[in-house]
């Protein structure tokens, strides 16, 4: 405690004698993480033993701890990285919430398409008249470096860059962005000497004078400046700080080099993403949020959680069916809402958002019903929210509710949160290119951004380790603003090794017009392997799609089955004449229905019910053609497509175990 609290977290001059006698030459190294903890300061009586200690530190000195993330091939050994994983897989077991270690591939393929776009685009911006370069890859600048790129970047880009990471978890992405930014200032310190612009070399002497370690005092810069991280689980927030604190301190050569640790507690924050306000048009709604920092704290919060709750309570057609549940400022006020605007109020209300958002959010979905009664709330909060409108799809001009999921939250929150022209790089499942329930957001893709790229991985190799080896994910990357005309996309990849090369090598560039054609009501996007596929596909679409109803020919309707979980309602002997046979796969063949006897008939009665049903449902029911199929699709047997055309009255479909838990898979006709 005398280390901690009173030597490492108080200047020398602030320490009592006897302090600097017990302990010595110990520097000033402060950063919030050596004060008390609140847990300590609740509870200040607290007594743990010598024993204690003594035996946790016998089992940290079982393994090598390394400061810096390059591994030295050792089998025990501990770096930052390592750190992280192990508290994700800690919070997985305690907490249930998706967290997954991410390799650092994907962060770093991340930031490349983010990051690096986010500096092109400020250099573009900011260029004078006269200057007609380009600069098509971050690779063209650093080789074009001059006096005014040089100043450009150092006084201008780089400072006023702002990264975030949503759900920053143990700080994986935004480390991978501070290593980027420290190697954009070396690139440019190193072109300074060669170029012997005087006020440079001045400015660069004198800061070497003041900083004995200028790579310590670059990551300073960036850690107090740059970086922004918000994640709903404290204990995350102080790996990602701790993480800054080991990469500043890794970069010291020397004790001498080593300064007072940047107080980030402001750009670090614990809070709920997905509740809360962002900056609004409303007057008195923004007056507040500008004046925010001048009220305290327990004042301004309350404050904003009332306007939040008036927000969603409106009396509007949209929020009748929940009038019923309407929320109370103690139900916000559990959801722990981060309001962006008064948190984080230069960059949300002065500069209109972020430059970069990059993240792996939870995958996790809340099920209305399901859920906890502390997440019905949160649930009933995101349903309502005005600032997600791209959630449930719209079909027929009717929007159909769909499960809350987090990563699509997450989606939107971050195009919410990006100012006009900034990148965003994020982890979802696939089902952001092909699900029915992500068509509007697909709608917002295409219409309100650009997407950059779209690589899609099948996890057989284990990129991510704790999910299961089926599952498809997506690196999505799109800049806030325009129209998507266009888009690099990769699929069914499974290391991530190539990403190196994406999207220069490997791609299939797929056009929207040409999304829209395929799938024109809901938009999915289909896994093509290769530019042939989609010139294939192109050829296809010269046709009408099935579905569509034409005149003076046939045409192809889709509907559903009878659902066969108990036959109790057919005959298992054929006592009418005039009943129906209920045809199963088993029956079909290839080019015939009798290929089995039938097991169960309907009667001419329940049979005019059942057409009935199906006619109201807007099915075909039963008089007519239908095309019944079964798909085997295994290399061991006679055909891997089974179907036949006939007559046939009402076909069936049963339950199949499903190789994803919670899901249910029907197979049959």
């Amino acid at each position: 405690m005398p280390l901690f609290f009173e030597g490492l977290s108080k200047p020398v001059q602030n320490r009592s004698e006897d302090i600097q006698a017990l302990l010595g030459k110990i520097i000033y190294l402060d950063g919030g993480i050596f004060q008390p903890h609140t847990f300590e300061r609740q509870y200040a009586d607290i007594q743990i033993p010598d024993t204690a200690f003594e035996k946790l530190f016998s089992f940290f000195s079982q393994y090598a701890w390394q400061i810096v993330d390059i591994p030295s091939g050792e089998d025990n050994e501990i770096t930052p990285d390592i750190l992280g994983h192990i508290f994700e897989m800690h919070f997985n077991s305690i907490s249930g919430i998706g967290l997954s270690y991410t390799p650092p591939e994907i962060p770093e393929y991340l930031c490349r398409q983010t990051i690096h776009q986010a500096i092109l685009e400020k250099v573009r911006q900011q260029a004078s008249c006269a200057r007609q370069d380009s600069f098509d890859s971050i690779e063209e600048l650093l080789a074009k470096l001059d006096v005014q790129l040089c100043r450009q970047l150092l006084f201008e880009v780089l400072p006023s860059l702002s990264v975030l990471d949503p759900a920053c978890g143990s700080g994986a992405f935004l480390v991978a962005a501070m290593n980027m930014l420290v190697t954009m200032y070396s690139e440019v310190i190193n072109k300074i000497a060669s170029l012997n612009d005087a006020s440079l070399s001045v400015w660069l002497h004198d800061l070497r004078a003041q900083h004995s370690g200028l790579m310590y005092y670059f990551k300073k810069q960036i850690i107090a400046n740059n970086l922004f991280g918000v994640d709903i689980s404290a204990e995350a927030v102080e790996i990602t700080r701790l993480r800054f604190f080991l990469a500043l301190i890794a970069s010291s050569r020397t004790i001498d080099e080593l300064g007072p640790l940047p107080d980030i507690s402001f750009h670090l924050s614990v809070g709920n993403s997905l509740v809360g306000l962002l900056p609004t048009n409303e007057a008195d709604d923004a007056n507040l949020l500008r004046d925010a920092g001048e009220h305290n704290l327990t004042e301004v919060i309350p404050q904003l959680n009332r306007i939040l709750l008036t927000l969603l309570n409106q009396d509007d057609r949209r929020y009748r069916k929940y009038q019923q549940s309407r929320l109370s400022i103690e139900d916000i006020e559990k959801l722990a809402p981060f309001h962006w605007g008064y948190e984080f109020p230069q960059i949300m209300n002065e500069r209109g958002g972020f430059d970069v958002i990059i993240t792996n959010p939870p995958w996790e979905v809340l099920r209305p019903g399901i859920e906890k009664a502390s997440e019905t709330g949160q649930s009933l909060v995101l349903q309502l929210s005005p600032q997600y409108e791209y959630q449930n799809p719209v079909v027929n001009g009717r929007t159909q509710r769909t499960d809350v999921n987090l990563y699509k939250l997450f989606v939107e929150q971050s195009y919410n949160l990006l100012r006009d022209g900034g990148y965003c790089g994020i982890v979802v499942p696939h089902g952001i290119c092909t699900d029915h329930s992500t068509q509007r957001l697909r709608e917002l893709l295409f219409n309100e951004t650009r997407i950059t790229g779209l690589f899609c991985f099948e996890n057989r190799k284990k990129v991510f380790e704790e999910i299961h080896p089926a599952f498809k994910f997506s690196l999505l990357t799109f800049e806030k603003g325009g129209k998507t005309e266009s888009f690099p996309a990769a699929f069914a990849k499974q290391d991530v090794e190539v990403l190196d090369q994406f999207p220069t090598e490997g791609s299939v560039h797929l056009s929207t017009d040409f999304v829209r054609r395929f799938s024109p009501d809901t938009l999915s996007i289909g896994e093509f392997r290769n530019q042939t596929d989609t010139r294939i596909c192109e050829k296809m679409l010269r046709f009408p799609l099935l579905g569509k109803k034409l005149s003076d020919t046939w045409n192809v309707k889709f509907s559903s089955g009878l659902y066969m979980g108990s036959p109790n309602h057919l005959d298992t002997v054929q006592t009418d004449p005039d009943a129906l046979p209920i045809y199963e796969g088993k029956m079909i063949h290839q080019f015939t229905h009798t290929f089995a006897p039938p097991r169960y008939w309907i009667n001419k009665q329940r049979s005019a019910l059942f057409s009935r049903q199906l006619e109201e449902q807007q099915m075909s029911g039963y008089r007519g053609y239908r095309l019944g199929f079964r798909d085997i699709a295994s290399g061991s047997n006679e055909r891997t497509l089974i179907a036949t055309v006939d007559a046939i009255a009402i076909v069936v479909y049963r339950k199949a175990a499903s190789t994803h838990p919670g899901e249910t898979q029907y197979m049959g006709l």
